[in-house]
């Protein structure tokens, strides 16, 4: 089962990474309302097994909290495929890459303990972001060179862990 999960860790790093990058080729040629509508109904037949599976066990709360979520998703996709078709997939990637600093740091606002694990995790977040912003500066200005390959590889590395 810890290989299964292992597995399947990988695999959504892989995607997350390629998502920008694929996306902002397909938002050049379909509107970005059509493409956020056709990839939120894709997640439609999870959604319905979900539902079948524990149904039941929902309240009329945690339905609309479900709802609410929903769209404030759907927004969120729609937002960044119209970003992904006006600049470049290094730019639009910076924010969900800082994510997770900018939540262990809304947590610990709110008054929620945050452990040092969250804080490095956040943080070596935070310095694949930047270079997200450093490589694709690089790329835009010729990159190459052994500078260009230690930056790539260091934000794989920070994309993993």
């Amino acid at each position: 089962m810890r290989s299964f999960a292992w597995l399947f860790f990988v695999l959504n790093t892989v995607l997350w990474g390629l998502y920008f990058s694929v996306t902002r080729d397909v938002v050049r040629r379909v509107d970005p309302f059509v493409f956020g509508f056709l990839e939120l109904a894709a997640t439609a037949p999870v959604a319905g097994a979900l539902l079948a599976r524990y149904g039941r066990h929902l309240t009329r709360l945690l339905l609309r909290q479900a709802m609410g979520l929903g769209l404030l998703f759907a927004l969120n996709t729609v937002l960044v495929a119209l970003a992904l078709r006006t600049t470049t997939a290094t730019h639009a990637a910076f924010f969900p890459a800082a994510g997770g600093i900018l939540a262990a740091g809304l947590a610990a606002l709110l008054g929620q303990a945050v452990g040092r694990r969250t804080w490095a995790a956040g943080g070596l977040a935070l310095a694949g972001a930047g270079l997200l912003l450093v490589s694709g500066q690089a790329a835009g200005h010729g990159g190459g060179g052994t500078r260009w390959r230690l930056v790539e590889r260091w934000r794989t590395y920070c994309t993993c862990f």
